[in-house]
């Protein structure tokens, strides 16, 4: 390969990775943003169960309550 040849060849490959290494920056920063949507999600996911679940447990010492106050009224328990 000639001289020439070769100053061809980098004047047009170089745009091209260029143009690669811009893309693949992009892409950095989108999984990188991405990561960080997924971390909030799952946060408020696990937060979500947790509150959840605290309503379930509200809910059934109620139910519990209830139940003990129909059976005393049914003359179940004393």
């Amino acid at each position: 390969m000639t001289r020439s040849e070769y100053q061809d060849l980098v004047e047009f490959i170089g745009p091209k990775f260029d143009a690669i290494e811009a893309r693949l920056t992009r892409v950095e920063v989108a999984v990188e943003e991405n990561r960080h949507l997924i971390q909030i999600v799952a946060e408020s996911v696990t937060s979500l169960r947790e509150e959840m679940a605290r309503g379930f447990s509200a809910q059934a010492k109620r139910i519990d309550g209830l139940d003990a106050r129909v059976g005393r009224w049914e003359g179940r328990s004393a």
